[in-house]
């Protein structure tokens, strides 16, 4: 049997360092729970990988959070609902100055 991947996306930074990167795109209502991410912080502990982010449109529970602090490799937690926010106004104001 195949093995099986918990990682979305990998990215290689500058510096060469590997990035395990999990997606999570709910409704902003939702909390993340720390049931959502446990595969993915098992699965990315492979060496290969210095840092971790997880990138969500939704809050976060406060168990969820706890579990990413002091983990190693690192975990970023990154809240893509403030990114929407700046593309709506830039697609706004870009509409704005077409007419």
């Amino acid at each position: 049997m195949a093995a099986t991947w918990v990682v979305d996306l990998v990215a290689r930074r500058t510096s060469g360092d590997w990035v395990a990167i999990q997606c999570k795109c709910y409704d902003d209502r939702h909390t993340l729970g720390k049931g959502e991410i446990d595969k993915f912080l098992g699965g990315s502990q492979h060496p290969i990988f210095r840092l971790r982010w997880i990138v969500a449109t939704c809050k976060w529970s406060p168990i969820a959070e706890r579990a990413i602090l002091n983990a190693n490799p690192q975990v970023a937690q990154i809240d893509f609902r403030q990114y929407l926010n700046r593309t709506t106004v830039a697609r706004r104001a870009f509409a704005r100055s077409r007419h």
